[in-house]
């Protein structure tokens, strides 16, 4: 079967979370299927086989958010009719079209046959807006009409459950839960470093440059009362969004190997105040095998595990922390691995696979 993935950029280097899925689609689909992939080039190019990447030449106009007041600006600012033509007329050669995230929607022709559509929202955006709160509530009503349109229409698949009351609490619509998962990493050695606490993340994106300054400000300081040899390492790409003068925090920002400072830590946090989804960050370390802490949003969709503690609020997320660091939590080798096996992407990903072949969700 031929596939045709429309995703804004390709996503490699695969760095952050949303490119990290996409990265996992795409190989996945392409382990049985002929992909091709549209989008923006990134830096690299794919090294994976059975996988065509095309450039994309994407735009963003903002005269089109008065053009179209009743669409969430994420797609309002993409709206180009060439370029719906376009891939519209790359899709009639393949057998189904994937669009990845709700902003590539801008791009879907209503002429395409809906069972040849599947529509991969990732997370809900009107249940992130919603979070947000204040003016962010006029884009949550705008994006949740949308989601609505989408899976009434098309087979659409999101990562939890939660993404899926948000868009469909009735369960009448097309919404198929895709869970986020990961590859196993390449084994070696866990070599924690006493106190050694990290926090990685995409520091472009908002939610975790607030969810960090936030931590770093509001808990961390009782963290290092109760524990004064703690440390904390700040790890991922983007911008410094750390406050100055904060005691034991050190910002190392992109690094090469990010396994290697998931072997050496001892406990990850993940201080997500803002957000939907499921974070790829916290299966990231947990098939590194380090104990997570993380606010009770950050843990959403995630199995539960003896080393994933969900902190209900800012004094529970430093008391995780500094037990985590005194009394490590057990995780039996055996335990893990089933983890592991339970939670490859090629298994996460085999709803999204079976909508991908059968078309539109019985």
């Amino acid at each position: 079967m031929n596939v045709l993935v429309v995703s804004e950029q390709w996503p490699w280097p695969a760095h952050q979370g949303d490119h990290v899925r996409l990265d996992a689609i795409v190989r996945t689909l392409a382990a049985t299927h002929r992909v091709t992939l549209l989008g923006q080039p990134g830096p690299t190019r794919p090294a994976i086989a059975g996988v065509d990447a095309v450039a994309l030449p994407v735009t963003k106009r903002v005269r089109s958010l008065a053009q179209y007041p009743r669409l969430p600006s994420t797609v309002a600012l993409r709206m180009d009719a060439a370029l719906r033509q376009t891939i519209t007329q790359v899709a009639a050669k393949h057998h189904r079209v994937l669009f990845y995230q709700l902003k590539t929607t801008a791009w879907l022709d209503s002429q395409l046959p809906p069972e040849h559509v599947v529509v991969d929202l990732t997370d809900s955006l009107a249940l992130y807006y919603r979070r947000r709160g204040g003016l962010w509530r006029i884009e949550a009503r705008r994006a949740h009409q949308a989601e609505r349109d989408i899976a009434t229409r098309y087979a659409t698949t999101v990562v939890s459950d939660h993404d899926r009351e948000a868009i469909d609490p009735d369960h009448t619509l097309h919404v198929i839960v895709a869970p986020n998962g990961y590859w196993t990493p390449v084994k070696g050695d866990r070599r924690p470093e006493p106190n050694q606490v990290i926090a990685v993340g995409n520091w472009h994106y908002y939610p975790n440059q607030a969810g960090i300054r936030h931590f770093t400000k509001r808990v961390w300081p009782h963290v290092q009362h109760a524990n004064p040899a703690a440390r904390l390492w700040v790890v991922g790409r983007g911008p410094n969004p750390l406050p100055t003068g904060v005691p034991g925090v050190e910002w190392i920002g992109e690094v090469d190997d990010l396994g290697d400072w998931y072997q050496r830590a001892a406990v990850a946090v993940a201080p997500v105040y803002v957000g939907a989804g499921m974070k790829t960050k916290i299966m990231e370390a947990l098939f590194y095998h380090l104990p997570v802490v993380a606010t009770a949003l950050g843990a959403e969709g995630i199995d539960p595990t003896p080393v994933l503690l969900a902190a209900k609020d800012d004094q529970g997320l430093a008391r995780g922390i500094v037990q985590g660091l005194a009394t490590p939590p057990s995780w039996p080798q055996a335990a893990w691995e089933t983890f592991v096996q339970d939670h490859a992407w090629t298994l996460t990903l085999r709803p999204l696979v079976r909508a991908v072949e059968q078309g539109m969700a019985p």
